[in-house]
């Protein structure tokens, strides 16, 4: 699975530290803790190994010790600066498990979300079409 996100929604409803929901759909699709007699089991958790995650810019604390813990594959905004984009879709197309198994692939638009500061910035306009010609 491609996850192109500011944010990985990998909180579970005991790490969580507004306690919205929209923080949460990667980690339930995992199978991790927290969920079980709120939401139906998830039958076919996602395989970590199977992951990558682009364009992250915004992490939890928690966040980033599930991701660490999990083994994720993340290319987060310091590392798309560094190595641009073409590079990180190109490793995750050529991926040997893609072409066995099909591909997956969630875009949440706060990827694009431009702001003043360079610091907290995602894709830059000049990078966007880079995720669609990819994709």
């Amino acid at each position: 699975m491609l996850w192109l996100d500011a944010h990985p929604d990998m909180n579970t409803l005991t790490s969580t530290l507004s306690g919205h929901l929209h923080g949460t759909p990667m980690a339930y699709a995992l199978g991790m803790p927290s969920f079980e007699g709120i939401f139906p089991p998830v039958p076919a958790p996602l395989d970590p190994a199977n992951i990558c995650m682009m364009g992250l810019r915004s992490v939890d604390e928690a966040e980033h010790q599930f991701i660490r813990d999990l083994g994720i594959d993340v290319y987060d905004m310091r590392r798309i600066d560094e190595l641009g984009v073409a590079k990180p879709m190109e490793a995750v197309f050529a991926a040997e498990l893609l072409r066995q198994m099909g591909f997956c692939m969630s875009v949440l638009m706060s990827i694009f979300w431009i702001q003043a500061s360079h610091l907290q910035s995602g894709p830059r306009f000049q990078v966007a079409p880079h995720f669609a010609r990819r994709i």
